[in-house]
């Protein structure tokens, strides 16, 4: 099924049901449909495009992510996007526990990915699944959403991921869409998302 979920809902104001100790940080569109179905009415969603699990640093399972989003924090659409590189728990502390999908990839084809399709509900609720691709010290961070396997490109060759995206379509056999991530993390200005290349 891909990325197409349509929201057919009103603009409302969602309460804030999270800890104040929780940071979350919301993407909030405004999409024209008049182009794509023909309805001619602004809507704005709320979600989140950017968030780990603990198959690589983050905590809980995508259900969980998934339930909260839909559940408790009143999300339009969730995206879980968790690191697809092998030392994605570095900093992870005591949550650390090697599970990863980049060390099980099973995690991500049979879980993350069977997960969304469940989560999404038309009308209701859109999950979507992708994958962090990271550079770690080589540059930035890119999202990669709705692709079937867990990338096994070397972190930081931006190039070769590139060429990897051509031969790895997204469930509608079209490019994925990528994103760049935490634009200003990165120190080294010449390694910005494969500035070398």
């Amino acid at each position: 099924m891909g990325f197409v979920g349509i929201i057919e809902r009103s603009y409302e104001m969602r309460k804030q049901i999270l800890p104040k100790n929780v940071k979350v940080y919301y993407l909030i569109l405004v999409v024209l449909l008049t182009p794509c179905i023909g309805i001619g009415v602004e809507r704005v969603y709320f979600g989140n495009i950017h968030s780990h699990t603990s198959y690589s640093d983050g905590v809980g399972t995508p259900e969980d992510a998934y339930r909260y989003a839909r559940h408790t924090a009143h999300l339009d659409f969730l995206a879980i996007t968790d690191h697809n590189h092998r030392a994605a728990e570095n900093g992870a502390e005591e949550r650390k526990d090697g599970i990863m999908i980049a060390t099980n990839t099973s995690l991500y084809t049979n879980n993350t990915i069977n997960t969304a399709q469940q989560w999404t509900q038309n009308g209701a609720f859109v999950a979507l699944y992708g994958q962090e691709y990271s550079s770690i010290n080589s540059g930035n961070h890119i999202n990669v959403y709705d692709i079937s396997q867990v990338i096994d490109v070397n972190n930081g060759e931006f190039k070769q991921l590139i060429d990897w995206l051509k031969t790895n379509k997204n469930s509608a056999n079209q490019l994925a869409l990528i994103q760049l991530n935490h634009p200003v993390a990165c120190s080294d200005a010449s390694k910005e998302y494969g500035a070398d290349w």
